[in-house]
Protein backbone atom coordinates (compact mmCIF):
# COMPACT_ATOMS: atom_id res chain seq x y z
CA UNK A 1 0.00 0.00 0.00
CA UNK A 2 1.22 3.32 -0.49
CA UNK A 3 1.12 3.99 3.36
CA UNK A 4 3.47 1.05 4.15
CA UNK A 5 6.02 2.33 1.09
CA UNK A 6 5.82 5.95 2.70
CA UNK A 7 6.68 4.31 6.18
CA UNK A 8 9.45 2.12 5.00
CA UNK A 9 10.94 5.06 2.94
CA UNK A 10 10.62 6.94 5.84
CA UNK A 11 12.52 4.20 7.96
CA UNK A 12 15.27 4.07 5.67
CA UNK A 13 15.99 7.59 5.45
CA UNK A 14 16.79 7.66 8.65
CA UNK A 15 14.58 10.80 9.06
CA UNK A 16 12.99 9.92 12.25
CA UNK A 17 16.04 8.67 14.21
CA UNK A 18 17.69 12.32 13.28
CA UNK A 19 15.09 13.88 14.55
CA UNK A 20 15.26 12.05 17.95
CA UNK A 21 18.93 11.97 18.30
CA UNK A 22 19.29 15.41 17.36
CA UNK A 23 16.24 16.92 19.17
CA UNK A 24 15.51 19.21 15.90
CA UNK A 25 12.58 19.47 13.93
CA UNK A 26 12.05 21.64 10.74
CA UNK A 27 8.90 23.85 10.09
CA UNK A 28 7.94 24.89 6.75
CA UNK A 29 6.14 28.29 6.51
CA UNK A 30 4.10 28.50 3.07
CA UNK A 31 4.91 31.80 0.96
CA UNK A 32 2.23 31.23 -1.56
CA UNK A 33 -0.43 28.67 -2.82
CA UNK A 34 0.83 25.15 -3.38
CA UNK A 35 0.02 24.59 -7.28
CA UNK A 36 0.09 21.29 -8.78
CA UNK A 37 3.47 20.56 -10.87
CA UNK A 38 2.98 16.91 -12.34
CA UNK A 39 0.09 14.95 -12.50
CA UNK A 40 -0.01 11.50 -14.39
CA UNK A 41 1.34 7.59 -14.24
CA UNK A 42 4.56 5.86 -13.57
CA UNK A 43 6.10 2.98 -13.40
CA UNK A 44 6.23 0.52 -10.35
CA UNK A 45 5.94 -2.66 -8.57
CA UNK A 46 2.31 -4.60 -7.99
CA UNK A 47 2.62 -7.75 -5.87
CA UNK A 48 6.54 -7.68 -6.76
CA UNK A 49 5.93 -7.20 -10.72
CA UNK A 50 7.25 -4.19 -12.59
CA UNK A 51 4.26 -2.77 -14.14
CA UNK A 52 4.08 0.21 -16.97
CA UNK A 53 1.67 2.68 -15.72
CA UNK A 54 1.42 0.70 -12.33
CA UNK A 55 0.38 4.12 -10.55
CA UNK A 56 -1.39 7.77 -11.26
CA UNK A 57 0.43 10.31 -8.73
CA UNK A 58 0.43 14.15 -8.45
CA UNK A 59 3.47 16.67 -7.18
CA UNK A 60 2.52 19.11 -5.62
CA UNK A 61 5.20 22.05 -5.32
CA UNK A 62 5.54 24.10 -2.15
CA UNK A 63 7.17 27.70 -1.72
CA UNK A 64 8.10 28.67 1.43
CA UNK A 65 10.68 29.35 4.53
CA UNK A 66 12.24 26.94 6.40
CA UNK A 67 12.48 26.99 9.88
CA UNK A 68 14.45 24.64 12.27
CA UNK A 69 13.82 24.11 15.65
CA UNK A 70 15.40 22.25 18.66
CA UNK A 71 13.70 20.31 20.97
CA UNK A 72 16.43 20.43 23.58
CA UNK A 73 16.10 21.44 26.61
CA UNK A 74 17.40 25.19 27.54
CA UNK A 75 20.87 23.94 28.92
CA UNK A 76 22.64 26.94 31.88
CA UNK A 77 25.71 27.13 29.68
CA UNK A 78 23.84 27.82 26.46
CA UNK A 79 25.55 31.06 24.62
CA UNK A 80 23.24 33.87 23.59
CA UNK A 81 23.83 33.14 20.37
CA UNK A 82 22.91 29.17 20.85
CA UNK A 83 19.59 30.36 22.50
CA UNK A 84 18.40 32.04 19.65
CA UNK A 85 19.28 29.49 17.35
CA UNK A 86 17.18 27.35 19.13
CA UNK A 87 14.45 29.39 19.57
Amino acid sequence: SGWKSFSSAVQEAEILSTIFSNKEIMELYPTRAPFMEFSGTVDGKIDGRFTKDAYWVWRVKVQGKIMKKSLKVKDATETELEAIQNQ
